[in-house]
């Protein structure tokens, strides 16, 4: 049903238009999702008490953005945005200074915040607006205060330019946000080309989107991404690198991302590795998507690696370099760096996880980012076919589903470990400097040797007390002289 207040059109529709996909099915949340929940569903109590507050001193005020798109589609909103005809500085003088602050002033957006029960809320209040000219691909010259018309038609697409008053439960759509999500439908607001070079964000925005939600990109928007493409480059690395990672990190639309972006020619510029994997034969990219479909992690590092592995296993791309030339382009930080190193470094005892010495596999334990080095080992035996290309993986499956059933019950038996203490799986090494000096060995580059070795021979069994120690380190000096 559409009524009019004042020149508003407002729909008066159920919010939940566009039923959840099925993994958003609430019967089937985790007990963290339901947290997650729990929490979205007390922000949104705090963000309606700041529009009663707001409309109590006779201004309008709505939810505004992703909010009002994921409740119309059923899911859970992170965070809630309030659009209004109040000032910035009217805003902070409703809430105070204490419970207000100015993080975007030129643009006319107040944090509203509270902590109620130990739990902080946080909303960001936003004046109505319309943009002046772009000159810098990211942010407007000037802005303007305006109408919610207006403010409007300067958002990106028609899906987050609708606005909803959670007081009266009405919808306020001026872009017909409200078909597209119903169409299941991607469209810039307005001409796709100025929306673009005003930010050319949006570019990469409106293919995760699209993979997000399982939308089509309607085609003018669609051929402007393609013919835009190349100016992706004109965003920050860091601004691209967390668009990509979303996608990356999107268990469910992960794959559908790359795809639309190597349709519009994005994916050659922002992970030409990648675009190097699906587009060297159609074979390898149908190994390479039936890897990253097989992966549970929502990493996006582990995703990376899965879609690359047969090129990081052949040596096509040298992990080192690899792991460096990302941290480059993306000015990743020193630990994700690492992570990508080890990851790849571990496989080579993970993916034989159930004949591997335990004085290998224990050390991987160690690690921060085992649980990532786990997961894709997961991945590639849970895609890998006996008839795989990949040297390694054929290796470890000894060409039989046996072996992958076997290495993938070695897998389940580490985690299993990793939720014990670690002091249970990672004692106090038994051959130490304090047993090398009572044996009268000097003291020198042969300690940190023998402490290595000796480590390994008691995680393996061949040590078990101080009395086999002290043989052990007899027979290895006895053996090297």
């Amino acid at each position: 049903m559409i009524s009019h207040r004042g020149n508003f059109p407002i729909l008066k529709c159920p919010m939940n238009l566009v039923p959840a996909t099925p993994n958003d099915s609430p019967d089937k949340k985790s007990s963290s999702d339901r947290s997650s929940r729990t929490h979205s569903n007390a922000l949104r109590d705090y963000a309606v008490s700041v529009v009663r507050t707001l409309t109590s001193r006779d201004y309008i005020a709505y939810f505004a953005g992703g909010c009002v798109r994921d409740e119309i589609m059923g899911s859970t909103p992170s965070d809630f945005d309030v659009a209004t005809n109040a000032t910035p500085e009217q805003v902070q003088q409703i809430f105070g200074r204490n419970r207000s602050v100015m993080i975007g002033a030129a643009f006319g957006v107040v944090c509203v915040h509270e902590r109620k029960a130990g739990i902080s809320h946080q909303v960001e209040v936003a004046t109505f607006r319309s943009d002046g000219a772009y000159i810098d691909g990211r942010r407007p010259e000037s802005v303007a205060y305006t109408s919610p018309e207006l403010d409007a038609q300067r958002r990106d697409f028609t899906i987050n330019g609708i606005f909803y008053d959670p007081l009266s439960e009405e919808f306020i759509d001026f872009v017909s946000g409200w078909q597209d999500i119903q169409a299941r439908t991607i469209r810039a607001i307005g001409d796709p080309f100025q929306r673009f070079a005003e930010d050319r964000l949006r570019l990469l925005r409106a293919v995760r989107f699209a993979a997000r939600f399982e939308f089509q990109i309607e085609p003018s928007t669609f051929q402007a991404i393609r013919e835009m493409a190349n100016r992706i480059v004109e965003v920050s690395p860091e601004r691209i690198a967390a668009e990509v990672r979303k996608m990356l990190s999107d268990r469910r639309g992960r794959v559908q991302s790359l795809l639309i972006l190597d349709e519009t020619g994005l994916l050659h510029i922002t992970l030409p590795e990648a675009f190097d994997a699906l587009n060297q034969d159609v074979d390898a990219r149908a190994r390479a998507l039936q890897r990253l479909d097989a992966l549970h992690s929502s990493s996006w590092i582990v995703a990376t690696v899965v879609l690359l592995w047969e090129e990081l296993e052949s040596g096509r791309i040298d992990s080192n370099s690899f792991a460096s030339s990302i941290k480059n382009r993306w000015h990743l930080s020193n630990d994700e760096e690492q992570e990508i190193r080890f990851v790849v470094r571990a496989q080579q005892w993970l993916l034989q996880a159930n004949s591997s010495p335990w004085s290998r596999l224990q050390p991987l334990l160690l690690s921060p980012h085992i649980d990532s080095a786990l997961s894709l080992t997961e991945a590639l035996l849970s895609s890998s076919a006996p008839h795989s290309s990949s040297t390694l993986l054929r290796h470890s499956l000894r060409a039989t589903s046996n072996q992958a059933d076997v290495d993938v019950q070695a897998l389940s038996r580490l985690r299993e470990i990793l939720k014990q203490d670690i002091a249970v799986w990672n004692p106090r090494p038994i051959v130490d400097g304090s047993l090398l000096m009572e044996l009268g060995l000097p003291v020198g580059p042969r300690y940190t040797q023998l402490i290595g070795l000796g480590r390994d021979a008691q995680l393996d069994g061949r040590i078990q007390n101080r009395d086999d120690a002290r043989e052990w380190i007899r027979q290895q000096i006895d053996s090297s002289t």
